[in-house]
């Protein structure tokens, strides 16, 4: 039992966790990350729930930059039809600006996205944490290893939402 407690949270890969998060069509995806610029993470992430022929997701996220071109390809192939962020730019925003989406961006200030989940505005179905490091049970943490930052202070109000963290 104690075996099953310390590794219910790892997975051989991305793919496994994806399909154990329980993801749907329709669902909302968030992230939740501090790397800014240099935030790949939602691009690995939306291309394998892309290859897994998922469809018609809300992606909720921090601002998107110019690394975030990639999606471009998603929001135009109905991976992604919605899209809520506290800014946009590059690539991703010219494509939008010239309408390759139907529904309109939801643009918020960064603490935005708690009212919006606060208020059931936003129901996020399952999160993705972009973390520099973790422990050998899963947790995150960001306190061994080469890129260690320190201890990370999640936003209070994600201890009861989403639905499922990954």
């Amino acid at each position: 039992m104690e075996s099953i407690k310390q590794n219910r949270k790892l997975r051989s890969d991305l793919k496994e966790a994806i399909l154990a998060s329980g993801l749907k069509d329709g669902d909302t995806i968030s992230f939740h990350h501090a790397f800014r610029a240099g935030d790949i993470l939602i691009n690995d992430v939306v291309a394998t729930i892309a290859s897994m022929g998922f469809k018609d997701l809300t992606l909720a996220s921090s601002s998107l930059t110019d690394c975030h071109a990639p999606l471009v390809e998603y929001v135009r192939s109905g991976v992604i039809s919605k899209i809520f962020t506290s800014g946009i730019r590059g690539r991703l925003a010219d494509e939008i600006s010239a309408g390759i989406m139907q529904n309109p961006v939801e643009i918020h200030s960064h603490g935005g996205r708690v009212h919006l989940v606060q208020t059931g505005e936003l129901s996020i179905d399952v999160a993705f944490l972009g973390t520099p490091s973790a422990d050998r049970f899963g947790n995150a943490n960001a306190m061994v290893g080469k890129s260690r930052c320190g201890s990370l202070a999640m936003p209070w109000w994600t201890r009861s939402m989403p639905n499922t963290w990954w």
